[in-house]
């Protein structure tokens, strides 16, 4: 899939018109992307669900291995949320 569509499938599943489980499984596995603006995509996405203590530890793990200053900043962002 092009990377532009990972972060518009990212922002849809983001919406809140889907199935909260496949919505974190879906945009946890994009904070895997070599692309760092696909990374802070799905770290927007997850951080509508902030609440859910699953993607709190989800964010904190990609927050040990991100590389991007742009994705941790925006994942740090995110955390402060919570």
């Amino acid at each position: 899939m092009p990377d532009w569509d990972i972060v518009v499938a990212c922002d849809i599943l983001a919406s809140g018109n889907a199935v909260t489980s496949l919505v974190i499984a879906g945009l946890a596995t994009a904070l895997g992307h070599p692309k760092a603006y696909v990374r802070e995509s799905a770290v927007l996405g997850l951080r509508q669900h902030i609440e859910l203590l699953d993607v709190q530890r989800i964010l904190r793990d990609a927050l040990l291995s991100e590389t991007s200053v742009e994705v941790k900043l925006a994942i740090e962002s995110a955390l402060r949320m919570a």
